[in-house]
């Protein structure tokens, strides 16, 4: 959904498809963020094991941390740690922990996460501009000043797959508006279609949540992977 205005601001509206849906509108553009029922089916705890199984133990660390892996490793675990932030108020996650290590290598900084209002549409709304703002755009800066375009990329590619996480319904256009970077930097940075290609099908076919969700964690680990083995 997009909504001609200058201003930022945070509605609650009807919607066909949510019991409600919160609408963060920065200048142009407006964020739909999914339903508070949507949002609870992402578990917190398994989204924190499912990450800290494969990437603390295996690609944040050791011979196969390549540059890539670290910039594709920070957009992941930023905007997981932003997530969980958003969810269960933790401020200094594994998650968390692991980008503040990874953006030092990539010679950025990760901005401290918003402060909590008590109001969960708002805080929800600050989220989505602190990862696409605050965090994302100087972020994406200093790794492309640093180490050239395609890690900026790769940083952009991992940290907007994850707000799938949180504004994907089936359908909307914010959710395609994401499929679409996935599936551009993916054709860009050469990366085999089919580590990026499902969650592109899954999201333009309108699957359900929890697909999409297997989807990107799927595609998460495997990019960073096979980013591990190119040296």
């Amino acid at each position: 959904m997009r909504i001609p205005t200058q201003e930022i601001r945070l509605s609650i509206i009807a919607s066909p498809k949510f019991a409600f849906a919160l609408v963060l509108v920065i200048g142009a553009s407006a964020y739909v963020l999914a339903s508070s029922a949507t949002i609870t089916a992402l578990n917190a705890a398994r989204l924190e094991s499912i990450n800290s199984n494969y990437s603390t133990s295996t690609l944040t660390r050791g011979p196969q941390l390549n540059d890539k892996v670290s910039a594709w490793e920070l957009g992941n675990k930023l905007s997981l740690a932003a997530l969980l932030y958003d969810m269960n108020g933790t401020e200094n996650s594994d998650s968390m922990k692991t980008a503040k290590a990874l953006a030092a290598k990539m010679d950025a900084q990760v901005p401290p996460l918003p402060p909590k209002t008590g109001t969960k549409a708002k805080d929800s709304a600050a989220i989505i501009y602190y990862l696409l703002n605050d965090a994302g755009k100087s972020i994406i800066g200093k790794i492309k000043e640093k180490h050239g375009p395609e890690h900026g990329q790769l940083f952009e590619m991992s940290l907007k797959s994850n707000l799938l996480l949180m504004l994907y319904g089936p359908g909307e256009k914010d959710a395609l508006a994401i499929s679409g970077v996935i599936k551009r930097n993916g054709a860009r940075l050469n990366l085999p279609a089919a580590l990026w290609q499902p969650v592109v099908d899954k999201v333009e076919a309108a699957a359900p949540y929890g697909q999409v969700k297997d989807a990107v964690f799927k595609m998460q680990q495997d990019v960073g992977r096979y980013l591990a083995t190119q040296g």
